[in-house]
């Protein structure tokens, strides 16, 4: 039997644009998501959470490496979680601009893009932990948007409060860049949150020690005081600019 396939033109499905749906594209908000630069505590793989550790020499290197890399960029705002070694991630970042440095942008502490309170396991390296409690551990590995840790928060929490933090910033500069220094737990989260896709797709999301994300917020035309809605498009994930490829 031939086989006769379809004219293209009738296999075609069409997806409606952006624009077309009647989201506002052409100025969207484009939220620069960094990943703080690395730690002793990660290169002796140990979680952190809310350990008040400072960025390694190697974590050093690598924000000032981001910073360089995105320079000419007008930041019209930075936002850090309080923990030193996001600040530290911040301010190198941004003493690699010159138009920072001429505007004066500072630095916002935010509670929202804090890392995750791991409670117990804090400090502990991941052999450590599964020797403790094996159960709790495994569902980590296979299901960790159903893990509250012991003394600590879950992924559900993190994520509106995260979120939150993104919501304000487009709303607040609209059609401008906003610049965002986190942990990889918030990362992690906000990158499914942003495409819609449910949390337990986290592993999925690599995040290396000071990586970029890129995430343009689109906003909808709403009636008299009604809250605009939000869409997100994530443009860019885990960009390292001393990473080279063969």
């Amino acid at each position: 039997l031939a086989f006769h396939p379809q004219p293209p033109e009738k296999r075609q499905i069409h997806t409606p644009t952006m624009t077309e749906a009647g989201w506002i594209t052409t100025n969207p908000t484009k939220i620069y998501l960094v990943r703080h630069g690395s730690t002793p505590l990660n290169e002796s793989g140990r979680f952190r959470g809310s350990s008040t550790v400072s960025l390694s020499e190697t974590g050093v290197k690598q924000a000032q490496t981001l910073g360089a890399a995105i320079k000419d960029v007008h930041f019209a705002a930075c936002f850090a979680s309080p923990l030193p070694r996001a600040m530290e991630t911040a301010r190198h970042i941004l003493d690699q601009s010159a138009l920072a440095e001429v505007r004066g942008l500072q630095v916002n502490e935010s509670q929202g893009l804090n890392s995750m309170n791991y409670g117990q396991w804090e400090g502990h390296t991941a052999e450590e932990i599964k020797a403790m409690d094996p159960e709790l551990f495994q569902l980590y590995q296979d299901n960790i948007d159903l893990v509250r840790f012991p003394g600590g928060e879950n992924l559900d929490g993190l994520k509106v409060r995260a979120m939150d933090v993104l919501d304000h910033a487009a709303r607040t500069y609209p059609g401008q860049n906003v610049l965002l220094i986190t942990h990889q737990v918030v990362t992690r989260t906000v990158l499914p949150a942003a495409l819609g896709v449910p949390l337990h797709r986290y592993w999925c999301f690599g995040q290396d020690a000071g990586c970029l994300n890129i995430i343009e917020a689109h906003l909808q035309p709403a009636e008299d005081d009604a809250v605009i809605p939000l869409r997100y498009q994530v443009k860019l994930t885990n960009f390292r600019p001393d990473r080279r490829f063969n």
